[in-house]
């Protein structure tokens, strides 16, 4: 039977998966499946997601029928710190795999000089012999002692346990700053609103009072300019009618207005229009008077007479 690997690539910006097929001196990559990440899913070789990782990978394995494969990771961002933190890091993603149901066989760091790459379509399988295991220290020597070893997997599985959970407090205290600043924030929001709807209730009323001050403005023009009245009134004669006398009184400003037209709509309506021209509330017909018939005028003619206060 034959052995199955899984090749497996940790990046900061992208977890990519490989079907590996072993060939004399090579691994051919198949069934490859690429998922974005971001920092807060991994970064420099600290899985911060690790639910998201695992699920990925499990996937991938069911799919593919890879079930107690061997899995060789590469990943970015391990080889520049320090050996405790090499040995916490590989540990923490060993520990990843190992609940997929595949066995590690070799982790070691992404080459520079193929960040941003797209993974090739093969590997030698010395290249991953040339390079350094990260996993070499949890795998046991055959002299060595089985209980030292687990003693020693079982310190660094606690370490890495207890540095997860500082970090854990530290994105919790981190996240109840951060909605506490939420949270003034909307109060502040809250707060400008309702200033902008203050200052927008201002704005009209202020809007309507001009308006009702230019209207009172062109009032005051009309009731103190008396050719301005004229003008109003000879603009609002309809072309069927004739103003015969206008007369006004200075002391009470009323007036009488007396002409002819060829109908009642017709004075009915001039009364109307010239009541709004002149801002007349009390302008009204005070007389109608149908006019004989004589030979030079063969129409109907009505005489009338208007009176007001200006």
């Amino acid at each position: 039977m034959f052995e199955k690997f899984v090749y497996i690539e940790l990046d900061n910006k992208y977890l990519f998966l490989s079907k590996l097929k072993s060939k004399k001196t090579k691994f051919i990559l198949s069934s490859n499946k690429k998922i974005p990440l971001n920092e807060t899913d991994f970064k420099e070789g600290i899985l911060y997601n690790p639910s998201k990782i695992y699920l990925h990978i499990k996937e991938f394995i069911q799919k593919n029928k890879l079930k107690k494969a061997r899995s060789i990771v590469t990943v970015s961002g391990v080889y520049n710190k320090n050996k405790l933190k090499q040995k916490l890091a590989s540990l923490q993603i060993a520990l990843c795999l190992s609940k997929t149901g595949l066995k590690i066989k070799h982790i070691s760091e992404k080459s520079k000089d193929t960040e941003n790459m797209i993974p090739p379509h093969f590997f030698y399988k010395k290249h991953f012999k040339d390079q350094l295991n990260f996993f070499k220290p949890f795998t046991p020597s055959k002299t060595s002692s089985p209980h030292k070893w687990l003693s020693y997997s079982s310190a660094l599985i606690l370490i890495t346990a207890i540095t997860s959970f500082t970090f854990y407090l530290d994105q919790k205290t981190k996240l109840e700053e951060l909605n506490k600043t939420t949270q003034e924030t909307c109060l502040e929001n809250k707060t400008l609103e309702n200033k902008l709807r203050l200052l927008h209730s201002f704005k009209q009323n202020i809007e309507k009072s001009n308006k009702n001050l230019a209207k009172l403005t062109q009032i005051k023009k009309l009731a103190n300019n008396p050719t301005q009245k004229l003008v109003s009134l000879s603009e609002s004669v309809p072309q069927d009618s004739w103003i015969n006398n206008l007369s006004i009184d200075n002391h009470t400003k009323k007036i009488e207005i007396t002409g002819t037209a060829q109908n009642e709509q017709t004075i009915s309506g001039f009364t109307t229009k010239l009541a709004e021209l002149t801002k007349s509330k009390e302008l009204k017909i005070a007389q109608i008077k149908k006019l004989k018939r004589n030979k030079e005028n063969t129409e109907r003619l009505y005489q009338f007479k208007l009176l007001g206060q200006l």
